[in-house]
Parts: C-alpha cells; structure tokens; sequence
C-alpha cells in the first residue's frame, strides 16, 4: 500500500485526530481514522468510485490538500471525531 493523504487535527491540549489514506497496487483506496488516546476507537473504511486517475500522487513531503477527497469522507471523518470526542 502506498500512502496518499494524511490529515491530522489537534483540538487544545486534550486530543488529536488523525486520518491516513492509502492506495493499494490495484488502485482501491482505503482511509484509516485514529489517535493516541487510549480512549479512542480508530476506524478503517474502503472508498469506493472514485477513478484511479483522480487519485492524485503524494508529491512531496508536504501532501496534498484535502480539495480530492470526497466530501462524504471529510464528513465521515469530522462525524467520527464528534462520536469519540
């Protein structure tokens, strides 16, 4: 699997979320949600019907923006911080 995109969010001092998604050799790509806190349960999904051309290539080391994502996963995402908040 190669890495593709990585987001990670710091709220205060009290937690950080973070999500990672990955690309496999046959071009299905996978996000993981998860954090340090022991508290937190992480959470993995398959993204389904996005075409292989549109996933972009991780360029350099500062990534990518979040503009490729779909916006169904940036709100899975920001609904699972809610859930384990």
């Amino acid at each position: 699997m190669k890495h593709v995109y990585g987001r990670g969010d710091k709220f205060w001092r009290k937690a950080a979320f973070n999500m990672d998604t990955w690309r496999d050799r046959d071009d299905n790509l996978f996000a993981r949600f998860w954090s340090r806190s022991g508290d937190v349960d992480g959470l993995s999904v398959a993204i389904h019907g996005i075409p292989a051309d549109l996933i972009p290539e991780r360029a350099n080391k500062e990534g990518l923006s979040d503009d490729w994502i779909p916006k169904q996963l940036r709100d899975e995402y920001e609904n699972w911080i809610t859930s384990e908040w």
